[in-house]
């Protein structure tokens, strides 16, 4: 059965995967509740927490935040149960009344500050608001609160939204103490890759490759260089030099799902989907990247109720969204799915799987200029695979614009692959519309007799 050409998205809240750290299974002595307390309201407060705390590891989690909010209001003043409560707000999908909740109790703990603030962190982190995480985690830094392994985690996220030379200090401060640090060294050459410097990044992956020819992040950078590069087959080789124990690691099956939806072989991605989501039942985006596989599978009905599941999760999940858009535009629809991927874009303006789509969409419907405009967010992103690049090159050559812009494109290509005939056609396409290059003359001031 085909898809209606418009599909509904049913409104909730956002429910995430644990976060918080799990207190102590009790409270403690009387000394962790109010000292104005009754022993009446002692005994209830505790009964209060122990029936929050089994609504907790049940996942009741709306019983978990009516049992903490009632034990609040008995003992007002703790601060671990605003910890507790916040857990529970946050495995509900309230993200909002959690960070609220994390801030109370770090206005009434100092003590406990660094670790409160580092939880707010990993909410905004997970919640998709990186720059408030940003400002968190440097926070913790400057007081000198971080791990080696928090570090690398603020350096990435530096870069994702890129400040490449705060990513690189932030950096630093591991590899002037272990200037070999082998997830450091990861972490350097992602940077340099999402910073455009894919050279500099190569020969590092490489000379890693050689180094740690079985650390599974070298192995899953250099794949997911591979892919976004454009070739999904020399990422498949790397994946498969992967150790055995590291292919059911989470980031190495959500890498194969994509790679082996790129390489059309859906029934395999599926698997690594559904495993993933036996973990992670109520994960938004997971469920969206499975709608995209029925989708791609051709069961659009599945399709739908997953992006729907998705939806009622994170209303306005961009990947969500987007496999919305991709139903309409693989049923013909390009006007509606135009519209539908400008709307996953008002959601994240840099979503790179969207802005793949759209220039496409324009360019059939003759829209060469937005085409093009579309593919230039996306080079402007850092996001753009090389045969992108080269379909911007393009458009360039046949509009008469951008030349020398262009002529760069296709010479990175070139490097990538030095024989591709169409690389070299349009390569001279662009010889022939430019003309010769003049020779600059330098002409010095000018004096009189």
């Amino acid at each position: 059965m085909g898809l209606k050409p418009a599909w509904g998205a049913t409104a909730s809240i956002l429910t995430l995967a644990t976060l918080l750290v799990l207190l102590p299974s009790t409270l403690g002595a009387c000394k962790q509740f109010s000292s104005g307390s009754s022993a009446a309201g002692q005994k209830e407060a505790q009964r209060r927490l122990v029936e929050g705390r089994d609504a907790l590891e049940n996942g009741q989690y709306d019983d978990a935040v009516r049992a903490f909010q009632a034990a609040l209001l008995i003992v007002p003043y703790d601060v671990q149960l605003y910890v507790l409560m916040a857990r529970a707000q946050q495995q509900s999908g309230n993200d909002s009344a959690a960070i609220l909740s994390l801030k109370q109790a770090g206005s009434m703990a100092q003590a406990e500050e660094p670790t409160l603030k580092r939880q707010i962190a990993e909410v905004y982190q997970k919640t998709g608001q990186t720059r408030k995480a940003i400002q968190m985690f440097s926070e913790l830094q400057g007081i000198h609160q971080m791990s080696d392994g928090e570090l690398i985690n603020l350096a990435r996220l530096k870069a994702q939204v890129g400040q490449y030379d705060s990513a690189f200090q932030t950096l630093e401060t591991i590899q002037l103490k272990r200037p070999d640090d082998p997830d450091a060294k990861v972490l350097e050459s992602e940077i340099w890759l999402l910073s455009g410097q894919e050279v500099l990044a190569a020969k590092l992956m490489d000379r890693l490759a050689q180094q740690l020819p079985s650390s599974t992040p070298v192995r899953l950078l250099r794949a997911r260089y591979f892919l976004k590069s454009g070739y999904p087959v020399l990422a498949e080789k790397e994946l498969k030099a992967l150790p055995e124990a590291s292919l059911k690691e989470e980031d190495v099956l959500d890498f194969k799902a994509r790679l082996m939806n790129e390489l059309g072989r859906h029934a395999e991605a599926k698997e690594s989907l559904q495993q993933l989501l036996k973990a992670h039942s109520q994960n938004p985006r997971l469920l969206a990247r499975l709608a995209e596989t029925e989708l791609l599978s051709g069961n659009a009905q599945q399709a739908q109720a997953w992006v729907e599941q998705a939806l009622a999760l994170k209303p306005q999940f961009p990947w969500a969204l987007y496999v919305r858009a991709r139903a309409l535009e693989m049923q013909g629809f390009e006007g509606r799915a135009e519209k539908e991927y400008d709307e996953v874009l008002k959601a994240d303006p840099d979503f790179a799987p969207a802005l793949s789509r759209l220039w496409r969409v324009e360019e059939q419907q003759g829209n060469k200029g937005e085409a093009m405009a579309t593919l230039e967010r996306l080079l402007l992103s850092k996001q753009a695979s090389i045969p992108e690049k080269v379909e911007l090159a393009r458009l360039y050559a046949e509009n008469k614009t951008n030349l020398g812009r262009g002529r760069k494109l296709i010479e990175e290509a070139l490097r990538m692959e030095p024989t591709n005939p169409k690389y070299l056609s349009l390569q001279s396409r662009f010889k022939q519309v430019e003309g010769p290059h003049e020779p600059t003359i330098i002409r010095g001031p000018r004096h009189s007799r």
